[in-house]
């Protein structure tokens, strides 16, 4: 038996199982992506594969005295220091890999413990949204017959990479706002984040878990925040923009293909 997976991370490897003297054998392959990610990936694989349960690291050591304790001010502006170094990135013209750790750097800042709240204000009250909307939004033109046609491999990697720590750093901002009750505030400073093109973005990305399952998940993510706390998109998705069918068709893959789809997608149908 032969599949091709891909995890969140754009890492993608190939699965061959063997039957051997009534025992399988499982051969991994890397085919693209981090190395480093690909060997972690490797190891949870063939622990599974063995029946041994997940391995969690867990490291709790404590800070000596003598070390100065980081000031919540201070820790609010190493925050503001990461989006702007992101924002001088994402404005470099014709550089991938200076978008692409731009956009890996907000991912990684908005999925913090600390200042989780302060960089979803920043990011959303701020320039990024629109080139995040934009970015997320442009999924939809990716379809065979549009504009995306013209673009390179190089081209449409990048772009699906990018559309991706979009999808993340969204669902990220959107779910630490409405954790600390202030979603509805921005709302209504950005109601871009609610209007109907980019609520059928994200559903778009919802019907595609087949070939996106990954993507699916972050904009199943977005879907419930905003349904959590605005009755009226709660309303329009079930009702004009009909997501229900492609919410049930992500469950179904999420249950068979990624149990995070899975867990997001009950999450979401609870609130619809």
């Amino acid at each position: 038996a032969l599949a091709t997976a891909e995890t969140s991370n754009q890492v993608v490897f190939t699965i061959r199982l063997w039957s051997h003297k009534k025992q399988v054998l499982v051969e991994l392959q890397r085919v693209s992506g981090c190395c480093f990610f690909y060997q972690q990936t490797v190891k949870a694989l063939f622990r599974a594969a063995k029946g041994e349960p997940e391995r969690r690291l867990s490291y709790n050591y404590s800070i000596p005295d003598c070390v100065p304790q980081e000031s919540p001010e201070e820790t609010k502006q190493c925050v503001q220091e990461g989006i702007d170094c992101a924002s001088a990135l994402l404005k470099k013209e014709g550089r991938f890999d200076s978008h692409a750790l731009a956009m890996e750097s907000l991912v990684h800042i908005t999925n913090a413990t600390k200042c989780r709240t302060f960089a979803a204000h920043c990011i959303l009250c701020g320039d990024f949204l629109s080139t995040l909307i934009c970015l997320v939004e442009a999924s939809r033109m990716e379809r065979p017959g549009t504009a995306m046609q013209g673009l390179s491999s190089m081209e449409e990697e990048h772009f699906r990479v990018m559309h991706r720590h979009a999808l993340a750093v969204l669902a990220n901002c959107l779910s630490a706002l409405d954790d600390s009750g202030e979603l509805a505030h921005v709302l209504k400073q950005q109601p871009e984040l609610s209007s109907t093109t980019f609520l059928l973005a994200l559903l778009d990305d919802v019907e595609n878990a087949t070939d996106r399952p990954h993507d699916a998940c972050q904009a199943t993510r977005c879907l419930c925040a905003l349904v959590q706390t605005c009755s009226d998109t709660k309303s329009r998705i079930v009702g004009e923009l009909g997501g229900l069918p492609a919410l049930e068709a992500a469950h179904s893959q999420g249950i068979c293909r990624n149990a995070y789809l899975e867990t997001e997608c009950q999450k979401l149908k609870l609130h619809l």
